[in-house]
C-alpha cells in the first residue's frame, strides 16, 4: 500500500490496515526496548560506557539523579533566611493548589558556600544517578 492508494480504501479497510501496523509498531518497540536493556546490562557488567560500531554511536550517559526534596527542608535551619529565599517558593493557588517548593539546583550550590554541615545535608538528599543508553546514527563525514 502506498500513500497514493489511501483515498481509494474504505474506512474499514484503512482501520484494519492501521490496526495491523499499530500492532507491529508495538511489537517492534517492545523488541527495541528489550535490546536496549540487554545492551545496558552488558555495558554495566563490563564496566564500559561505549560500544564500538561503524555506523552507530552507542554509549551510556549518566545524569544527576536529583535530590530528595524532603531531605533538603532541613537546610532552612542551616542557611540564612535570605539564602533560603533564593531557592524557596511558598505555596500558592493557581487553578489547583501549588505546594511549597525548593529549587534544588540553587540549593545544591550552598554546600560550597556554607560549609561541611550544609554540604553533608545536601549529599544525604542526593538521589542515585540516572543512567540511560543513547543510540544515535553517526554523522557522515565526521
Amino acid at each position: 500500500m502506498t500513500t497514493e492508494s489511501v483515498p481509494r480504501q474504505s474506512d474499514e479497510e484503512l482501520l484494519d490496515i492501521w490496526l495491523a501496523h499499530n500492532d507491529s509498531i508495538k511489537k517492534m518497540q517492545a523488541l527495541v526496548g528489550h535490546i536496549e536493556m540487554v545492551l545496558r546490562q552488558r555495558l554495566t557488567e563490563r564496566g564500559a560506557t561505549e560500544i564500538a560500531h561503524p555506523t552507530l554511536s552507542v554509549r551510556l550517559e549518566a545524569r544527576h539523579g536529583g535530590y530528595d526534596i524532603s531531605k533538603l527542608w532541613g537546610l532552612k535551619e542551616l542557611v540564612a533566611p535570605e539564602v533560603w529565599a533564593e531557592a524557596f517558593t511558598p505555596a500558592y493557588n493557581k487553578i489547583t493548589p501549588v505546594p511549597d517548593s525548593l529549587d534544588a539546583r540553587k540549593a545544591a550550590g550552598w554546600g560550597k558556600r556554607f560549609g561541611k554541615e550544609v554540604a553533608q545535608a545536601i549529599e544525604e538528599a542526593e538521589l542515585p544517578r540516572v543512567v540511560r543508553l543513547v543510540i544515535r546514527l553517526k554523522e557522515k563525514g565526521g
